[in-house]
């Protein structure tokens, strides 16, 4: 029961009252990014009953206190049929068909069920591992890495990369920004939306990437794990975490976001060269 505390009061709750206080002031952008959150989360609370260290009867509390309302709020009242709809359909508002598009099919699948009032939703979708039990401590070692994920830098790079305008956009990459900038925005009372912010919410969420990488690579040989569960679960996370970096979201066009790209590639450049160095410095 602990585990599922520890990831109400670290990852869903403090979304949900974020959501409400975007909601009341009308920002839409962050509004936005904590949906998206809130659906990360939803993700990982069905992973982590069907893995078993959420109790099934705690889990499904959980829902019916906090996941269902919010995702049956996002229904419309109104009908408009989708060709695309991964599940049976359901009633899409704007807000819910970006997080069905957003996110993999399997969570497509889940998001509707869950508008829809299902009551099958930790039973359904599931992975269908051998020995579920034996991949704990591997789900327990993701969720630690998670902290990279509550940074205000990572936040602020996830809201401009997927919904700041195409203007504001390019006004922000004009600027210079120099290493000891991009430092500097991780300190906890630097506030606002800057160039030194994205490069520093990137950073992060590639670190991220990297040590979660290692974790899988670390395990492969682990006598204790079936081969067959640590390949599904390092595939459904591969397939959980894609939205946060998807450079193809967003109001503005790649064009746009060249620059960027060519800074993404360098990176990508010096840990195929030398990826222990990038593994151990710091994000600057």
């Amino acid at each position: 029961m602990e585990p599922l505390i520890d990831f109400l009061d670290a990852d869903l709750i403090p979304e949900l009252d974020a959501l409400d206080q975007a909601i009341s002031s009308g920002d839409k952008p962050r509004a936005a990014m904590h949906r998206l959150f809130l659906t990360d989360a939803f993700l990982w609370l069905h992973l982590g009953a069907e893995i078993g260290i959420f109790p099934l009867d705690a889990a499904e509390e959980c829902l019916d206190g906090y996941l269902r309302p919010f995702f049956e709020s996002l229904a419309s009242p109104e009908t408009s049929e989708r060709s695309e709809s991964p599940a049976s359909y359901a009633n899409h508002s704007e807000e819910s068909w970006n997080l069905v598009k957003a996110f993999p099919h399997f969570a497509g699948i889940l998001i509707e069920k869950a508008m829809r009032g299902d009551r099958d939703l930790l039973s359904a979708e599931q992975n269908r591992f051998t020995y579920a039990r034996g991949l704990v401590s591997t789900f327990q070692s993701l969720q630690l890495l998670s902290d990279y994920l509550r940074s205000h830098t990572t936040r602020t790079f996830i809201t401009a990369v997927n919904f700041l305008d195409p203007d504001d956009w390019n006004s922000i990459w004009k600027v210079r920004c120099s290493p000891e900038e991009v430092e500097e925005s991780e300190r906890p009372e630097f506030k606002g939306l800057s160039k030194a912010t994205i490069f520093a919410g990137y950073l992060r969420l590639y670190r991220y990437g990297l040590q979660a990488k290692d974790l899988f690579e670390s395990l492969t040989d682990d006598p204790r794990l079936d081969a067959a569960d640590l390949a599904k679960v390092r595939d459904r996370v591969h397939e959980m975490l894609g939205w946060l970096v998807n450079l193809c979201n967003g109001p503005q066009k790649l064009d746009t976001k060249r620059p960027f790209l060519r800074w993404w590639a360098a990176l990508k450049m010096k840990e195929s060269q030398c990826p222990e160095h990038v593994r151990v410095t710091r994000p600057v």
